[in-house]
């Protein structure tokens, strides 16, 4: 069907995209209600002992709703962006949810892996130590990226899951100076100078020892494909 022109043809077409993400969003978040159930009780605990019986079972719904759920929003998204090419059809975010189930999954656990991990981490360097507590702030948002990203790769690159992750951070680190430019803002160099720490600091060596094993978790992962 010919499209509009002029003032008729951009009010359909920014009521077109307005409906679809719309749309879009309302699925995700049906897909994701024991999770946004979950996480409406966690801001009403009122006791410690509740937050420990509600964190388990969150964590392990992720892997295997929220993640499927997310990459399959991100799968429509391409879609959208790719309109121009006619050979693909319009597809369903159901259609999307089942394809990429499996391998969102997987993608999942390794990710919510990492951010227990990193989470775990930031609540004892949280009460011990404010400058690990920033330092480890900065993995944080280098995490929500390269997950971000991971998102995108499993949706555009018909790859395995560990390939997938593998890409993600090369072209999270080739494409991007996010990680150097970030660390140069939050005043993080080479050295103890910087952050005023004598070298034999327990801190640093608490943030090597940490580090050392977020690295050695992230390089068993990327040695499964």
């Amino acid at each position: 069907m010919k499209q509009s022109s002029g003032i008729r043809g951009g009010l359909y077409a920014v009521s077109e995209w307005i409906s679809k993400f719309a749309l879009t969003n309302l699925q995700w978040t049906v897909f994701n209600l024991p999770v946004a159930l979950l996480l409406l009780s966690l801001l009403n605990v009122g006791d410690i002992q509740e937050l420990w019986y509600l964190l388990p079972p969150l964590v392990l719904l992720l892997p295997f709703i929220f993640f499927p759920a997310t990459t399959a929003m991100f799968a429509k998204a391409r879609d959208w962006v790719r309109k121009d090419h006619k050979e693909t059809a319009d597809r369903s975010y159901l259609s999307y949810y089942k394809e990429n189930y499996k391998n969102s999954m997987k993608a999942g656990i390794v990710l919510t892996i990492l951010w227990s991990v990193l989470a775990a981490d930031l609540y004892y360097f949280s009460t011990t130590s404010s400058l690990l507590m920033n330092l480890f702030l900065i993995l944080v948002i280098l995490l929500f990226v390269y997950t971000i990203n991971t998102f995108s790769t499993l949706v555009h690159f018909n790859l395995k899951v560990g390939a997938a992750l593998k890409k993600s951070v090369y072209a999270y680190v080739c494409q991007s100076g996010v990680v150097f430019d970030g660390c140069h803002q939050f005043g993080i160099h080479s050295g103890c100078q910087s952050v005023h720490l004598p070298a034999n600091h327990p801190d640093l060596h608490r943030i090597h020892h940490r580090l050392s094993r977020f690295l050695r978790l992230l390089q068993a992962i990327f040695k499964t494909e």
